[in-house]
């Protein structure tokens, strides 16, 4: 009768945790807390089994300094650096994007009407953490990379 209880209690526990997690992700965020500059700060890819693959670290291979994401209430500019210039400048790409937020889910729209969508899984006054999914898995090795996580940093 005990060990009954016990696995009733951890039943319920176990519930009581998934639903609060499931509560967490349901959250609606509104465009106001994503206004300004964010800085990637890690990257987390998983199969399409969303299996853990491996955890990467923005890099600053050039030494112009990481990719940063500036959002205002309607547009999101991505700043990424590509290289330097003969004189040692460095080579900036920007890509700008339109978006929507609906609920958890920042819907962007590219130049090219290639539509988007990334699950904010957690967001506060100094970390944005995003989820999306690949359109087409790409392969890596033996693995298909079918998910990513990206976090940032607030830095303005």
């Amino acid at each position: 009768m005990r060990k009954m209880l016990s696995i009733l209690l951890l039943s319920l526990l176990t519930l009581g945790v998934s639903s609060c997690k499931e509560q967490e992700v349901a959250k609606e965020f509104k465009a106001e807390n994503l206004v300004g500059i964010w800085q990637l700060s890690s990257a987390k890819i998983y199969d399409r089994e969303a299996k853990f693959l491996s955890d990467t670290n923005p890099k600053n291979q050039y030494g112009c300094g990481y990719m940063t994401w500036t959002y205002t209430t309607d547009k999101i500019d991505i700043l990424n650096y590509v290289g330097k210039d003969e004189s040692g400048k460095c080579l900036e790409e920007i890509t700008s994007l339109t978006y929507s937020l609906r609920k958890n889910t920042i819907h962007t729209l590219d130049e090219l009407g290639i539509e988007e969508e990334m699950l904010i899984t957690s967001l506060t006054n100094d970390e944005l953490v995003v989820m999306a999914t690949l359109p087409n898995p790409e392969n890596d090795k033996e693995n298909s990379i079918k998910y990513t996580e990206l976090t940032y940093k607030r830095v303005k």
